[in-house]
């Protein structure tokens, strides 16, 4: 459960946000929720960053078995390949969509 926040002074915080609050677990003991940490950008190695983007311009969607393959072969996870290859196409889109350079290093 979580504490509504409706009076706030402070613009940037939404009336509907949440925050943690205790939580009565099965037992009747109360417990502090737990919070998610963010987890650890992953720096990829030179070999990962020449076979990952060798492999996107052959083939932009891969199966399953492929990611699978894939991770293995770099020792990646395979969470790690999908959401790569899910940015390098978004990146692509918006490229496309705006007709910028491959190699342009826009802020978005």
């Amino acid at each position: 459960m979580g504490l509504l926040i409706q009076n706030s002074s402070d613009p940037s915080i939404s009336p509907r946000e949440i925050l943690p609050t205790s939580v009565e677990n099965s037992t009747g003991k109360k417990k502090k929720a737990q919070v998610k940490k963010q987890k650890i950008r992953t720096t990829f190695s030179q070999t990962q960053l020449c076979v990952c983007p060798e492999r996107f311009q052959r083939q932009k969607c891969l199966s399953r078995q492929q990611m699978q393959e894939l991770s293995n072969i770099l020792n990646l996870s395979y969470k790690q390949i999908e959401t790569w290859f899910q940015s390098q196409r978004m990146k692509c889109k918006r490229r496309q969509k705006y007709n910028w350079p491959k190699n342009s290093n826009r802020v978005a």
